[in-house]
């Protein structure tokens, strides 16, 4: 099941996030009928539909943003159906658009990052969000980043961490810039 090249695929003649998932599902459907098994994937899908707007469909982690001009990071919840559960997801999945303005950043990530654990406690949301806006209140993206890296490395992981981290830069329309 290689996921990433049907997303790939559908992406390119597809700008609509949840139309490309619905897509996905029924392809990962067939496979795990297939091959007899019971698998599903969390999964959110973005598009940049302009220099200011994502449009992003699926079941997955929120999407965290830091506002810079609020100096406070802002959770985005995902909302739908994860892939493989069943064939009709269309009625379930809806492309949601968020605004990502100059100095905004934007992080993403797995589960692997809030189910590390220290003393059997895990990581949790909180404290990613707390390193994210204090890093975010002294820098880029590149900060943030190393933050992070810094942030997880005493707790122990079980699962995968990955994580992006994007920020916008430039200024919009009105004359808005970053920093």
């Amino acid at each position: 099941m290689a996921v990433g090249s049907l997303i790939g695929a559908g992406s390119s003649s597809e700008p609509s996030p949840s139309r490309v998932l619905t897509m996905v599902n029924r392809i990962l459907i067939e496979d795990i009928r297939r091959l007899g098994t019971d698998r599903h994937m969390t999964i959110s899908l973005l598009r940049r539909l302009d220099d200011r707007r994502f449009a992003h469909a699926g079941l997955h982690l929120d999407l965290a943003i830091y506002r810079r001009d609020r100096q406070q990071v802002e959770l985005v919840k995902t909302e739908g159906m994860w892939l493989g559960v069943t064939e009709a997801i269309e009625n379930h999945l809806q492309d949601l658009v968020f605004e990502v303005y100059p100095g905004d950043v934007v992080l993403l990530y797995t589960d692997g990052l809030l189910e590390a654990e220290r003393d059997d406690e895990p990581f949790g949301i909180g404290r990613p969000c707390d390193v994210f806006a204090d890093a975010g209140r002294r820098g880029d993206a590149d900060v943030v980043r190393t933050a992070l890296i810094a942030a997880l490395a005493p707790w122990q992981r079980a699962d995968d961490v990955s994580f992006v981290v994007l920020e916008r830069l430039g200024s919009d329309e009105g004359g808005r810039s970053a920093r």
